[in-house]
């Protein structure tokens, strides 16, 4: 297994943010947990992802694939449901709540730029040298402990 340092700087930029999304959701669930809600994050399954990218297992980066995968898929469910049922729409700017038609160019411009992000998150998952990385890495955690 290469070591920590070894990982290209994307690896780490791609675990760092897998890792920090978990932790936010950790953080928000903690909170409403305190307020006398129970709402368990699902988010919080991208800790381990994240974990396992900086340490190169190379589980995880299938992971990430399938997580990106489902993020690209309820982003298509969300632009469909907005076309075909625009009057359902919703949008928050500023504390004013726009509804309808007046929220469609919203909705969709979000779902296109987070359509647009998960892509170069992809992009960074695919690319030579984090592939490279992978490559040369330990396929599983028992290796590492």
């Amino acid at each position: 297994m290469p070591s920590f340092r070894s990982a290209p700087l994307r690896v780490y930029f791609l675990g760092g943010l897998f890792l920090l999304l978990g932790l936010a959701a950790v953080a928000t669930t903690v909170r409403q947990f305190q307020e006398g809600t129970v709402n368990i994050n699902l988010a919080i399954l991208l800790i381990p992802i994240g974990v396992g990218l900086l340490l190169g297992w190379r589980s995880c980066l299938a992971w990430a694939k399938i997580v990106i995968g489902c993020g690209w898929a309820l982003l298509a469910v969300a632009g469909i449901l907005a076309v075909a049922k625009p009057e359902a729409a919703i949008a928050r700017w500023g504390g004013q709540i726009y509804r309808g038609s007046e929220a469609l160019p919203s909705v969709l411009g979000i779902t296109l730029a987070l359509a647009t992000v998960l892509y170069g998150l992809w992009w960074l998952l695919q690319s030579a040298p984090t592939r490279r990385y992978f490559d040369n890495s330990a396929e599983e955690p028992s290796q590492v402990f």
